[in-house]
């Protein structure tokens, strides 16, 4: 897992830095397409494969996508993806920076970034 989280974050600080269009209204979409496509330029590099999107939530500019990922000779487990949109690319966001400072009681913290109605999927994980 530290091996993924690795290269999800070094594949986003790329990604982030990847994309121009000439029309500058062009947003991305959220959609199974576009952040499929996401993920597996993430996982590029990586010995994990994406086997599925399970699922997909969209709010504002900010996707959720839970995927089906295999890591090398491991059995596939589940992986939650936080995405936000940065005009037409989608930029993975660490659930750690995003979901804001704990709280004792579980509840969202007034400096989360992800808006609340995705929240409690992408933060709180058991």
């Amino acid at each position: 897992m530290k091996t993924l989280a690795l290269v999800i974050v070094a594949s986003a600080l790329l990604l982030a830095g990847c994309g121009s269009s000439d029309d500058p209204a062009a947003t991305a979409t959220c959609d199974q397409a576009s952040l499929q496509s996401a993920i597996e330029s993430i996982l590029h590099e990586s010995a994990s494969t994406f086997d599925s999107l399970d699922q997909l939530e969209c709010s504002g500019d900010w996707a959720l996508v839970k995927a089906t990922i295999t890591e090398e000779a491991a059995a596939p487990g589940q992986e939650i993806f936080v995405f936000a949109r940065s005009g037409e690319n989608w930029i993975l966001k660490a659930p750690e920076i995003v979901c804001g400072s704990p709280t004792a009681d579980d509840s969202r913290p007034d400096d989360a970034e992800i808006p609340a109605d995705l929240w409690p999927q992408a933060c709180l994980i058991p």
